[in-house]
């Protein structure tokens, strides 16, 4: 009895990190750092079997997160992501390992010191930006539809069109139908966004503020709409009034 006494109250060799320490990890390092020291903590604990499955779950995590980060609307939160997936591998090491931390520090084990996870936090940053952030970077740059802007008459007037989802006769076409309906002349530059889905044509024009789509304005460009309609029987058109970008559409009219 005194002997197992003794055994059982041997001061543990592992060095562990804490729940607060993988939090700043998590923080400072992102996901794949969390799940640094998260299998770390397994690992020390004798739990194995759950190191790999740790580290292929945190770089799945970090995948998703950063190829979130780059859709998200720009009015999303920064802190956002970060907070979310910081709180989930705390919850994680309370669950998993709390019970054992909380062992660990009783019987005196030691954890690791506040400068590693400091440490370890920007060398699992350094790695993060080299092999996932910008990786998925290059993707959506690279897979990103090309912008291409043709210009036509004396002042240059412009339609802007993504390569591969019109050609280019039948942005001539539209250009030809918009030079007949007025909208193009050689005494204001002009733009227009042109995107095909299907058989329709959307026809995007670009304002400063909202403000200055007036019911007025509306029904100028209805009339404008039903011109240009004339010129491509058998296809739709479609004007979008847009503030800024032509996902910010104020009015649609077809």
């Amino acid at each position: 009895m005194e002997t197992e006494s003794i055994s059982d109250n041997k001061i543990p060799q592992e060095k562990l990190y804490k729940d607060r320490q993988v939090w700043v990890a998590s923080m400072l390092g992102g996901p794949l750092t969390a799940g640094y020291v998260i299998a770390r903590n397994f690992k020390e604990l004798g739990e194995n079997k759950k190191v790999p499955l740790t580290l292929i779950i945190a770089v799945i995590v970090t995948i998703i997160v950063f190829s979130l980060a780059i859709v998200l609307p720009d009015g999303f939160p920064n802190i956002g992501l970060p907070l979310i997936y910081t709180l989930a591998a705390f919850a994680l090491v309370r669950i998993y390992q709390g019970e054992r931390l909380t062992e660990h520090a009783r019987k005196g084990g030691l954890f690791q010191s506040w400068w590693k996870t400091i440490g370890v936090s920007m060398l699992g940053l350094a790695l993060t930006i080299v092999l996932v952030v910008m990786p998925i970077f290059a993707f959506f740059y690279f897979s990103a539809p090309t912008e291409i802007v043709k210009t036509y008459g004396m002042t240059e007037n412009e339609i802007g069109y993504q390569e591969g989802n019109v050609t280019e006769r039948e942005v001539d076409l539209v250009a030809k139908a918009l030079r007949e309906t007025g909208f193009f002349d050689d005494e204001h530059k002009s733009y227009t966004y042109v995107l095909k889905k299907g058989n329709t044509y959307e026809l995007f024009f670009n304002f400063n503020f909202a403000g200055q789509i007036t019911s007025d304005t509306i029904d100028n460009y209805g009339e404008f709409r039903k011109q240009m309609q004339t010129f491509f029987q058998g296809k739709k058109i479609v004007v979008n009034l847009v503030v800024d970008d032509i996902a910010n559409v104020i009015k649609r009219i077809e």
